[in-house]
C-alpha cells in the first residue's frame, strides 16, 4: 500500500514538472 502511494506521488510530481516544461517552452516559441 506505502509502495503504491510514494508510486503515485512521484507519478504526478513527473506530470507537474512535465507541464511545466512545457509551459516553459511554448512561450520560448
Amino acid at each position: 500500500m506505502l509502495k503504491i502511494s510514494f508510486f503515485l506521488l512521484t507519478l504526478i510530481g513527473y506530470f507537474k514538472y512535465f507541464i511545466f516544461i512545457f509551459k516553459f517552452f511554448g512561450r520560448k516559441l
